[in-house]
Formats: structure tokens, C-alpha cells, sequence
């Protein structure tokens, strides 16, 4: 995915705001909430599996958050009007990216386990974010579906800025970083407006698993436009595409790997779908997303 320039400023001179998944805006949107719904604690929605809170289940490939203690769903979808605020699932929040005109489409729609979103990017991108409050260390496993029915046309490297589409993308952000700590030009003005609004700081780093054309499973390495944002492919080329995976990922670990320290408190995840680099087009299924304790 591309970033946003600075006025008079050239494709090398992109900051860390303009990242991919477009970090600054996921801050803003984490960070100001989410309109339609508030960050829940993680205390306020423990369940004994999926099951409890109404979460289909993964059908054949087995149940989501089977033999997970407690079970922190992150924004469940709902098929038909009802699920739906102004177009977008309830509970989420549109995250569009500064200087990127044409936006990812989203819908929820009805499969076989449930309700699932659909995203389809079509030279373009844009993401959904919701808001969560919990300690990783008290819900250590983030788990999801999903199901890329279209690998992105990348043709570029996609540890470069060229080559950063990915079908799918599931984001997670951590807590603001400390005091006193520098931020450049527009992320410092958004900062300051967030922090305005709510009394609340943008997160301090960000993780992304994402579902690559080439790159290999288990491959980590920073974003090309910044190193707060760590990238994790979890799932990997045309073999793997057209059927569901569940996945699951210890993000205190992850992040404790990647950053070199304790994991702070998530601050919320964002599902992204993207093909603004190429051109091209991608499309990807997302399903039971949820954080879970052992």
C-alpha cells in the first residue's frame, strides 16, 4: 500500500505515518473510537468459547477458540441490514488513507459457519478498525479465519514500498508510546488531535499478518516505511488461496520477538485489503476474529 506525501516531498521522503495499513490512520481511528460502538474491557466479554457469544464456529476445520478458558470476541459480524451502521459493520470503524482515492469495498455476507466480511480492493485501499482494551497478557492468542479468493498482482518485492498489497491484512495495534517521544509534521498534529479529543495518545507500534503472493511463511521483517510497524506472513501464495485457514498467533510473543520488550495493552485491531500499488485487484473473506486465554 502506498503513503500519503507531504506536500513538495517525494516518494523517498514518505514518513512513518504513511505507512501501510496506514498506522496513523488506524491511531486516529483507535484513538478517537470507533462511532458506532465503544471499546469494550476485555473483562466485559469473557465466554467459554465462541459458541457462548454466538460466534459460528469453523465447521469442518474445527471451532474457533476450541479449549480457550475465555474468549474475547473483537467486533462479530452480523449478515443483512441489521449488522450494518451507515454501510459499514457495526462495531467498526472506516479507516481511509490519506491520499488514496479509491477505497476498499466491504460487506458482510452469509457462509456457511455465518456471517463473514468480504473485502474487495480494486486498485485501491482502505481498512476497518475496531477498538479494543485488553492486556495481551491476560488474552495472550489472537485467533481468525480467513479465506483470500484473490491474491493481490504484485509483481515487486513485497518487503518494498512497490510491492505492498497484500490480500489480506490482520493489524494489530499496541499502546501509546512514552511521553516526550518526537513524532514528525502531520502524525504529530493527528496525535495532538486525538490526544485533544480524548485525552488518549496514538499507539506505539503495530504488528501485521498478512497473506502474501510470495514471500515465505514465518518470514518477519519491518514495514519500508517504518519500524514501528513489524510484518508477519502468515500465509503464503496461490496453493494457499480459495479456502479457509484458521489461524492463531501468541501476539505477547510476537511482539516481545519483534520489538524487543514486553507487549503494552492492544489498542485495536484492523482488517485490511489492498491493491493501490499495483493497480491490480485482491479480494479476501474475514471471519471470528477474537483474542483468547488458555
Amino acid at each position: 500500500m502506498s503513503g500519503p506525501r507531504r506536500p513538495g516531498a517525494g516518494a523517498s521522503n514518505v514518513p512513518w505515518w504513511g505507512a501501510p495499513c496506514a498506522l496513523t490512520a488506524i491511531c486516529v481511528a483507535l484513538a478517537t473510537g470507533c462511532r458506532h460502538a465503544p471499546a469494550q474491557a476485555a473483562d466485559a466479554v469473557v465466554a467459554q468459547g465462541h459458541a457462548a457469544k454466538g460466534v459460528p464456529g469453523e465447521g469442518a476445520h474445527g471451532a474457533l477458540g476450541a479449549g480457550a478458558a475465555r474468549v474475547h470476541p473483537v467486533g462479530p459480524f452480523q449478515a443483512g441490514a441489521a449488522g450494518l451502521t451507515d454501510g459499514i459493520p457495526s462495531g467498526w470503524e472506516a479507516v481511509r488513507l490519506p491520499g488514496v482515492e479509491r477505497e476498499t469495498r466491504y460487506d458482510v455476507v452469509a457462509a456457511d459457519t455465518g456471517a463473514v466480511l468480504r473485502a474487495v480492493a480494486e486498485g485501491g485501499a482502505s481498512g476497518l478498525g475496531c477498538r479494543v482494551a485488553l492486556q495481551p497478557a491476560d488474552f495472550p492468542h489472537l485467533t481468525w479465519r480467513w479465506n483470500v479468493q484473490r491474491l493481490a498482482d504484485v509483481t515487486a518485492d513485497e518487503r518494498s514500498r512497490g510491492g505492498d498489497d497484500f490480500a489480506a491484512r490482520v493489524v494489530v495495534a499496541f499502546d501509546a508510546p512514552a511521553a516526550g517521544d518526537a513524532a514528525p509534521g502531520l502524525f504529530a498534529r493527528l496525535r495532538d488531535a486525538a490526544a485533544g479529543a480524548l485525552g488518549a495518545e496514538l499507539p506505539d507500534a503495530a504488528i501485521a499478518y498478512v497473506f502474501a503472493r510470495e514471500l515465505p511463511v514465518g518470514a518477519e521483517y519491518r514495514s519500508p516505511y517504518t519500524d514501528r510497524l513489524a510484518m508477519v506472513v502468515v500465509r503464503s501464495g496461490p496453493p494457499a488461496a480459495g479456502r479457509w485457514h484458521v489461524e492463531q498467533r501468541d501476539v505477547a510473543a510476537d511482539y516481545r520477538r519483534l520489538f524487543g520488550r514486553e507487549a503494552p495493552a492492544v489498542r485495536g485491531v484492523q482488517l485490511m485489503t489492498d491493491a493501490d500499488n499495483a493497480g491490480g485487484s485482491a479480494c479476501a473473506l474475514y471471519a471470528d476474529v477474537a483474542f483468547t486465554a488458555p
